[in-house]
């Protein structure tokens, strides 16, 4: 239910700064090589990297700034070869793919494997979808680490 009055309200508003572009938190794991392949100051001067990102929208977009360390980028780089949309749909596919194929393997062991896909229908995973968050990436490493805790506890 909650994930259903989430979508409807984000349908609803669609110009809202989560929703534009979708994917909004993803822009920044797209456009971050991008800016860096032409000038890597810009990603720590918010007016310069803001103006890379304006430009490649043809439209002001809500204020963005580079949050994580260089390396991220070796990360990043395959995304940013593709245009927006596909980078942004890959990103969250296989975000998800990977959540899932963890939680079945940590959560759902015993239980048959489709029911490990119920995860794609909750809040969290509606939003990392729609958003492009790295949260499916996060909850997988963190139930990958629970997962090891029996064998290697320390």
């Amino acid at each position: 239910l909650l994930t259903g009055l989430i979508l409807w309200h984000m349908l609803q508003n669609p110009n809202q700064e989560f929703t534009r572009p979708w994917g909004a938190d993803f822009l920044n794991v797209w456009a971050a090589p991008r800016v860096a392949a032409k000038d890597v100051g810009a990603l720590f001067s918010i007016p310069d990297y803001m103006a890379h990102l304006d430009a490649w929208f043809n439209e002001p977009l809500a204020t963005r700034a580079w949050s994580y360390p260089l390396l991220a980028l070796f990360f990043y780089a395959p995304f940013s070869l593709l245009p927006y949309m596909p980078a942004f749909a890959l990103w969250s596919l296989t975000g998800a793919a990977v959540f899932v194929l963890v939680s079945w393997r940590v959560l759902f062991r015993r239980t048959p494997r489709w029911q490990s896909l119920l995860t794609l229908i909750t809040p969290f995973a509606l939003v990392n979808l729609l958003a492009g968050q790295n949260g499916f990436f996060s909850a997988a490493l963190s139930l990958a680490a629970i997962g090891f805790l029996p064998k290697k506890p320390w």
